[in-house]
């Protein structure tokens, strides 16, 4: 194990480390393991949305007045709102007389589009889903950009997070994640969302988050402690939504 240093910082709470983390995430206390929807490698998916089959298009929300983008040129179907950062993964599943459901990792269904392709979204805990209208085209959602400095996003990463959780938490990254500094940092975005979220429903503790590669995404909880398992040739979809991570700290004791 060693601490990774920033030469004008000093940073305490990012560790890389071997593959002896791998070791803790093999027997989660509370387990989540969505299906893996397609196997399809990072350069596939970035030539999937070179290659359209679908157009991505802006939609207006008729329940909340925003717009989201909905991209379905890739091997998984993204959703993104405007006004929000998380880019949704969603699995798609065929329905009676043609529709196509669209549902996130937890489960959740969030969009349905007919035969006639008009797209209804389901807000959270509604259940007879509201109409939307096309409103303008776009481009593909395209993969997070790679930081400049790894090491301090991190760090700032961890430093925000105190107002949430009352303390910085210390973030663990197994070495092998370091080449994927891109789908990593992206990860513990939406986890530090998903850490908000779930603070404003009820009291939770996490005073560390760590982050090892696996072949599909993952989540647990061990204590006070986040473990995720980041699959980036899965793209958006291989790490838990925020909404996972709301679902799974709700169920800690």
């Amino acid at each position: 194990m060693r601490l990774m240093k920033h030469p004008s910082r000093n940073i305490s709470r990012i560790i890389v480390v071997g593959a002896a983390l791998t070791t803790c995430l093999n027997a989660p206390a509370i387990a989540y393991n969505p299906p893996r929807a397609s196997s399809a490698d990072l350069v596939s998916m970035l030539n999937a949305q070179l290659a359209p089959n679908t157009r991505p298009a802006y939609y207006l929300d008729s329940s909340s007045g925003k717009r989201f983008l909905f991209d379905r040129t890739g091997p998984h179907a993204l959703l993104q709102y405007e006004d929000d950062g998380e880019v949704y993964a969603l699995n798609t599943s065929n329905g009676p007389r043609g529709d196509q459901f669209y549902r996130t990792d937890t489960g959740r269904l969030f969009l349905r589009v007919t035969e006639l392709g008009n797209v209804i979204v389901f807000p959270m805990g509604d259940r007879q889903g509201a109409p939307t209208s096309l409103d303008a085209g776009s481009g593909a959602i395209i993969p997070p950009p790679h930081p400049a400095d790894f090491i301090a996003e991190l760090e700032l990463l961890s430093e925000q997070m105190t107002d949430v959780l009352g303390v910085a938490p210390t973030i663990t990254v197994n070495a092998d994640l370091t080449n994927y500094a891109d789908w990593t940092l992206e990860a513990v975005q939406t986890a530090s969302k998903g850490l908000a979220r779930a603070k404003a429903r009820k009291d939770i503790r996490v005073n560390a988050i760590s982050l090892r590669l696996g072949e599909k995404a993952g989540l647990s909880i061990e204590g006070e402690q986040l473990l995720i398992a980041v699959a980036p040739a899965d793209g958006f979809a291989g790490r838990p939504s925020s909404e996972a991570i709301v679902r799974a700290l709700a169920s800690a004791r």
